[in-house]
């Protein structure tokens, strides 16, 4: 999964670390929005599933604005390629 086809490309490594990180942050952000929406809203229940959903869709969004943008998903960009257009 993680092999590149170009066999002069490096960063096979730093690849899974930044995805790890990736994921874990994304997964970070789904649990505090699912911690807050549990303080603030204690007794909707419907509230206390769509924040967190909510959360999931603009991780989603944005990394999909990424992989647009750039042609690679997060992982897979490198230091310094990092280019956006607004």
């Amino acid at each position: 999964m993680w092999k590149s086809k170009n066999k002069n490309e490096g960063g096979g490594k730093m690849k899974k670390v930044f995805f790890a990180v990736y994921s874990f942050l994304s997964l970070a952000v789904i649990f505090l929005s699912w911690k807050v929406a549990d303080d603030f809203f204690p007794a909707n229940l419907s509230m206390r599933i769509s924040v967190p959903i909510l959360a999931t869709t603009l991780i989603i969004i944005f990394t999909v604005a990424i992989k647009s943008t750039t042609a690679k998903w997060p992982w897979e960009i490198k230091p310094g390629e990092w280019k956006f257009y607004f």
